[in-house]
């Protein structure tokens, strides 16, 4: 998961600010930052990454709950009714030829791979599977979604790694991929075990490992999850965005955005295009929302779901911050 530190945030907006002869000024009652420049100023609202009651969630607020800072923005949190509803958003993407899954209705019976999950919803959660084309969908096979939001239904599954692109306005500027979290069995110890070994690395799993999906996952590949697999099989164990199961301390976050650039450009184009268009629905000036997809192995974007409320990567700053002060103040009509 893509969460830059707290020196990242404050380093890259001093930089700007010394660059661009601005001044900027913290209130360490709110942590809102104010940024003026030639007569012109904007204030900023900051986000931190929580946890509460097991799951993570967005605050607007440094509470006792906070992990993390997600970065600061030129407007208070917003919804739409595409980062909602996950069903909309794929079926007006896909009416303008965008790649999406194939989605069933709940009482039809997939003719792929697939999982289950719910319309709304986000972090990773609600979603049980993957399952293998055939198998009968059951109470037995969605203990996950027995209650939630939206709607429950099933969706194609699609193999390949986790991606999420952030952009702002149209422009994309920051893509994180990760692969899936895989481990090589030893001979001796069962899958279970070897998932549970490889999960106790990350320090924050605990909001985001779920027992059912490791299952799941090792029985789609035809893995006894109690068993004990061959000597030497590689096998993955998640296949959510922000599970990867490292250990955090350790690991550092690059930028994607140049190779996916290379491979598929006009699908990111396709998709900043389309995200700007149902956003301005809710503002007339550029707003910052993440979509998750999927790259399979054709290096080709399957996209899932849009997020308005996504934390910043401290990289979009300098996109950001120059954009806000080519535009007068008094245009600012972003949702408050």
């Amino acid at each position: 998961m893509a969460i830059s530190t707290v020196l990242d945030h404050f380093r890259t907006v001093m930089q700007w600010a010394t660059a661009n002869d601005a001044e900027a000024q913290l209130d360490m009652r709110t942590f809102e930052l104010r940024l003026q420049r030639q007569g012109a100023g904007f204030r900023l609202h900051p986000m931190f990454p929580a946890r509460v009651g097991g799951q993570f969630v967005h605050s607007q607020v440094l509470t006792e709950h906070a992990v993390g800072f997600g970065g600061w923005l030129p407007y208070r949190p917003y919804t739409s009714r595409w980062s909602t509803d996950k069903l909309l958003f794929k079926r007006d993407a896909a009416a303008q030829g965008i790649r999406v899954p194939t989605q069933w209705k709940l009482g039809e019976q997939p003719d792929a791979d697939f999982i289950l999950k719910r319309s709304e919803g986000s972090f990773g959660y609600d979603i049980s599977g993957p399952y293998q084309a055939g198998t009968p969908i059951t109470d037995a096979v969605q203990p996950n979604l027995a209650a939630g939001r939206g709607q429950a239904f099933p969706e194609q599954f699609i193999a390949g790694r986790m991606a999420k692109i952030w952009f702002w306005g149209s422009q994309p500027f920051f893509a994180h991929v990760q692969d899936y979290p895989v481990v090589q069995a030893d001979g001796v110890h069962t899958a279970i075990a070897l998932a549970k070994a490889r999960i106790a690395q990350d320090i924050g799993a605990a909001g985001l490992v779920s027992d059912e999906i490791v299952r799941s996952t090792l029985r789609f590949q035809s893995i006894d999850p109690d068993g004990v697999p061959e000597n030497g099989r590689a096998f993955w164990i998640d296949f959510r965005y922000g599970r990867t199961f490292e250990d955090r301390r350790k690991s550092v976050d690059v930028n994607g955005l140049p190779d996916l650039l290379q491979s598929s450009s006009f699908q990111l184009n396709e998709m900043g295009e389309f995200a700007a268009q149902i956003l301005q629905q809710t503002a007339s000036v550029p707003l910052m929302c993440s979509v998750d997809a999927v790259v399979d192995a054709e290096q080709r974007l399957w996209w899932l779901e849009m997020n308005t409320n996504s934390i910043l990567p401290h990289q979009g700053y300098e996109l950001i911050l120059s954009t806000l002060f080519e535009l007068r103040a008094d245009r600012s009509t972003a949702p408050s």
